[in-house]
């Protein structure tokens, strides 16, 4: 067997994959936690027939003890139930009862219910099991070996997951896996592993481990110490809590694969639990396991961005487990949205293109010059001209360009490019265009399409890091920052750009904007009506006709000035925004839970985003 240490990669959502429509989503609450427990364990009896055997109750005040409970229920078939130290309420209990449940086993390893509540249950129940112990770790090694035989996971074997006793999150986003697989959580310092977890793996014939979080929740040396046991490792550990979550989720649905072609956790039924506290989510773990469903995690009072990308990409149902205190209606409504999610936004004259995610593009506004007619396929990057736009294609860097040809701007050559950027201006019914790429060996910018103003045949040599086309001129960033511009210079936009070091570049009409070096304040040089940036930091800019956006370092807000005529300064909403674009009397931007919002002139439908899917026109 080759002893290996796998070590995942965050998720990524496979390349086509998008909603049909709008997510279906249902809450299971209560007035607090334990009205929680009582009905996700309600459902869980419900969707198992209306009857089980067995039960399991744990302490509602400590955490380790519901952990550990997901393994042990599913080996029992059963549902976990939080309980107060007083004991479960009437309505709990009669539910079990109803349930036909005979058997009850509590976790209670701090002692945490009172005599109370154990002889209520001892009344009422045939049979009364309660398992304590010296600590969280040993705790879960007996219920490990109560739960007997660990399942595996096809080829990896006997399977347990391993969590740092301190850390409630990274083991609770395991439980409908463990609950499911019949997968012991075994609990252990960081940098140690517990001889009584160590003698529970030995015993137990464990083969795999999945060890949840990074290096800081279990050390290197806890990994090692596995290894020596002959035990091979998967550790799942995202950048933050709901990275863990989704990375978790991508890994069990290809461990629980089926040789039929069966899908066990798939992502299209899914469940969401705040991330701020355990109980909600481990409550939920018995009823995601039977349903074979993953947990994902949100955020109080709004869903987690990536949470929010995952599931509008690839889920169709979603249950929320606590109440509005917990998981926000906010939170909720961002995540039954059926709006695209985009990865990238780029405004032309009068229309807009964006590339969603999987690399699909999709296109509004403007298409008499077939500027709407993107191409199918997977694309990387994209920008928007006068009449036509381009992009790169994900595969193999080539450019692709369409909408107006009429000034060759669509002969794209051959190659392999890293950057991509398109201009071009309005004479009234007629539109000029041209086109600029970097290619991805050295750099060198390559322009092809208008050539009025120079802005095609000169072109400096040596390479750039980015790459910029306003009207008539282009813009590119060298490697050590430094700005050189080209084509046309009525305004100073080519002749004035200081000197420096720049991190961005945006090229408008008559003006070009730039962001200083590490400190991101905004220049701009060329026509005086966008040539006053505000002050402040920043970590993007765009510039149109006279205006210019730019994206606050500090919170992605959006910050606009200069001509306000169609309202594409004044019109720029209060969000937080990852990405943004303008061009003419318009501006878009990308909002951080990938949905699109335009704002400025509307005349042909180019700040109007589509509300449903889109899929491509070519």
């Amino acid at each position: 067997m080759l002893l290996a240490a796998a070590v995942l990669s965050l998720f990524v959502l496979p390349p086509g994959a998008g909603a049909a429509g709008a997510v279906a989503v249902d809450r299971i609450w209560g007035a607090d936690r334990y009205e929680t427990s009582t009905a996700a364990a309600a459902r869980f009896v419900a969707e198992a027939g209306g009857s089980v055997d067995a039960a399991v109750v744990v302490p509602g005040v400590d955490w380790p003890d519901a952990v550990i409970a997901a393994g042990l229920a599913g080996s029992l078939n059963a549902p976990v139930l939080l309980s107060p130290p007083g004991g479960l309420s009437a309505g709990a209990l009669v539910m079990l009862e109803q349930a036909g449940v005979s058997q009850v086993v509590v976790i209670d390893g701090a002692g945490s219910l009172r005599p109370e509540a154990l002889s209520a249950l001892g009344r009422r129940f045939a049979s009364v099991e309660v398992l304590s112990g010296d600590g969280p770790a040993a705790l879960s090694a007996r219920a490990a070996y109560r739960a007997g035989v660990p399942g595996g996971m096809r080829e990896l074997g006997r399977t347990a997951i391993l969590a740092n006793s301190d850390v409630f999150v990274d083991a609770m986003v395991a439980g409908p896996v463990a609950w499911r697989g019949r997968h012991p959580v075994l609990l252990t310092s960081s940098d140690a592993l517990d001889s009584k977890v160590r003698a529970a793996a030995v015993g137990l014939g464990v083969r795999h481990v999945v060890i949840m979080g990074g290096p800081s929740a279990i050390s290197q040396a806890v990994e090692d110490e596995l290894i020596a046991l002959k035990i091979s490792i998967t550790r799942v550990g995202g950048d933050t809590r709901f990275g863990t979550a989704r990375m978790l989720a991508g890994f069990v649905e290809a461990a629980y694969a089926s040789a039929s072609g069966d899908v066990c956790f798939s992502p299209q039924a899914v469940g969401v639990a705040t991330a701020r506290s355990p109980f909600d989510a481990l409550s939920a773990a018995p009823l995601l396991g039977r349903r074979c469903s993953p947990l994902l995690l949100s955020d109080v009072s709004g869903a987690d961005p990536s949470t929010v990308t995952w599931v509008r990409q690839l889920a169709r149902a979603v249950t929320v487990f606590g109440g509005t205190a917990a998981v926000s209606e906010a939170a909720v409504d961002a995540l039954r949205s059926a709006a695209p999610v985009y990865e990238a936004v780029a405004a032309g004259a009068e229309h807009t293109c964006a590339v969603a995610v999987g690399g699909s593009i999709a296109c509004w506004g403007d298409g008499s010059s077939g500027q709407l007619d993107a191409p199918d396929g997977a694309f990387s990057a994209i920008a928007a001209g006068g009449r036509h736009s381009c992009a790169l294609q994900r595969e193999d860097g080539a450019a692709v360009c369409w909408g107006d040809g009429s000034s060759g701007q669509l002969d794209a050559p051959d190659g392999v490019f890293s950057a991509i950027a398109a201009g071009g201006l309005l004479r009234g019914a007629e539109a000029t265009g041209f086109s600029c790429a970097l290619r991805r060996t050295d750099g060198e910018a390559v322009c092809w399409g208008d050539d009025s103003f120079g802005q095609v045949s000169e072109v400096p040599r040596g390479g750039f890091v980015s790459i910029a086309a306003g009207w008539g001129h282009a813009c590119g960033i060298r490697g050590n920052g430094v700005v050189a511009c080209w084509g046309a210079d009525s305004r100073g936009q080519v002749s004035k750009a200081p000197g420096g070091a720049f991190s961005a570049v945006a090229a408008g009409a008559w003006h070009t904007c730039a962001l200083r070096g590490s400190r991101g304040e905004a220049v701009c040089w060329g026509a005086s009506g966008a040539a006053d940036a505000p002050a402040g930091a920043y970590r993007a800019v765009a510039a149109g006709a006279d205006a210019a956006c730019a994206l606050r370092r500090a919170d992605g807000g959006a910050v606009c000035w200069g001509f306000d005529g169609l309202g594409q300064v004044s019109g720029a909403p209060d969000r937080t925004f990852s990405a943004v674009s303008m061009s003419a009397w318009h501006a878009c931007a990308v909002l951080v839970d990938g949905e699109a919002v335009c704002w400025g002139d509307d005349s042909a439908g180019q700040s109007r985003v589509p509300l449903g899917p889109v899929a491509p026109r070519g």
